[in-house]
């Protein structure tokens, strides 16, 4: 994909590294903003279309590059690469380790956000759409870029190879309630300064999104009221909980272990449908006998091994009877 370079600010940003745009997205934003312009875009929209009507009079052969030039300075003017050094220079201490930061169309909306990839590029996602309201961007890219910080940060440990460690049948609910979890943690500390930038009281819009999150990540996590997370998170906004310790949390509330009602002897798997051997059809109890022979009465067989023991032994009884 191609990327159009547009330097920031050097004061804002310090040893940031410069921002890479998709030149697609600064195209498409600058037409939403000419597009959607009322009144008091009047002035500087004439001036768009006029320069867009002189360079329709250049040569066929120049005017790609000119439609790039004019797009990538009217994308300065609209105030979203603004946005952006603004956000990044309130992370700068952590993000002027990124190796190299880019910003790129996402396709769908589970596809935005900020991902910092094992060799240290900064790569934030957003869709056109995204781009039309610039406050709720604003606010958006900077939940996103804190915890891009976290990342970047040793003492946060971002380890995401510990997922692979779950078992498969805990693994998609720990994350989902994970992702919620540092969400509201990053909201959290978010919150708290706005609140120590400003005299006034936090915004509602804030106070909204904040308690959003908690109820989401309380029906994640399965917990009935918020005294767990606050213990979890006792030491914030200082001092919030490290990766290792949020999956921990995750895992005691959500793990496996934790909500089946046994592990099956025979797949060693966690399920929520176990039962003893003793309380299987006598036919398929002593199939699973001769099988394996170390079985007790009270032995806990989950419903996956029943059904794998049934089929083995109608196919044993068909073939029987054909022979």
């Amino acid at each position: 994909m191609a990327q159009d370079q547009i330097t920031a600010v050097t004061d804002l940003r310090g040893n940031i590294q410069p921002v890479s745009y998709d030149s697609a997205l600064i195209e498409t934003a600058v037409r939403l903003r000419v597009d959607r312009a009322d009144k008091t875009d009047a002035g500087w929209m004439a001036e768009y279309r006029r320069e867009l009507d002189e360079i329709y009079e250049l040569p066929e052969q120049s005017r790609e590059s000119a439609f790039v030039a004019l797009d990538r300075r009217y994308f300065q003017r609209i105030g979203i690469s603004s946005v952006v050094d603004e956000c990044l220079a309130a992370r700068a201490k952590v993000l002027s380790s990124a190796t190299s930061i880019f910003l790129i169309t996402a396709q769908s909306r589970s596809e935005e956000g900020a991902d910092v990839t094992a060799d240290g590029r900064l790569v934030i996602r957003v869709r056109h759409s995204s781009l039309e309201n610039i406050a709720v961007f604003r606010d958006r890219l900077r939940r996103e870029l804190l915890q891009a910080a976290d990342c970047l940060n040793p003492a946060f440990g971002h380890s995401p190879g510990d997922f692979e460690t779950l078992m498969p049948s805990e693994k998609e609910r720990i994350r989902t309630a994970f992702s919620s979890l540092w969400a509201l943690s990053a909201r959290i500390r978010l919150c708290s300064e706005e609140m120590n930038t400003c005299e006034e009281e936090l915004p509602l819009a804030s106070m909204g999104c904040l308690a959003r999150l908690r109820d989401k990540t309380l029906t994640a996590l399965g917990l009935a009221d918020e005294e767990k997370i606050q213990v979890l998170f006792s030491r914030m906004p200082d001092h919030p909980p490290t990766f290792r310790r949020m999956l921990e949390f995750c895992k005691e509330h959500l793990g496996s272990e934790k909500v089946s009602k046994g592990i099956c002897i025979l797949c060693r798997f966690p399920s929520e449908d176990v039962r003893p051997l003793a309380a299987l059809p006598p036919e398929l109890g002593r199939s699973l006998c001769v099988e394996f022979p170390h079985l007790q009465a009270d032995s806990p067989i989950c419903h996956r091994c029943v059904e794998r023991q049934d089929s083995i032994l109608n196919f044993s009884c068909k073939k029987g009877a054909h022979t």
